[in-house]
């Protein structure tokens, strides 16, 4: 699964996810708003995901799915 965030001509940020079978994307005024856009779309699609060293978000994953657990 690959994460982007690029700045469009118009001046908005535009998040993209894609992988092998999954693909979209979503405008925002804000890098920080297009990132947290994309890591709790991924921690929704991949409950399942620890990060690892591999990961080049440094753990900041599991962090946003224990923000988001009810629990």
């Amino acid at each position: 699964m690959r994460l982007t965030a690029t700045k469009s001509a118009e001046g908005q940020w535009i998040a993209r996810f894609s992988g092998p079978k999954l693909e979209g994307a979503r405008e925002f005024r804000t890098l920080a708003a297009a990132n947290r856009y994309l890591v709790r779309s991924f921690a929704a699609m991949f409950p399942e995901h620890r990060c690892t060293k591999r990961c080049r978000g440094g753990g900041r994953l599991n962090s946003v799915k224990r923000s988001l657990s009810p629990n």
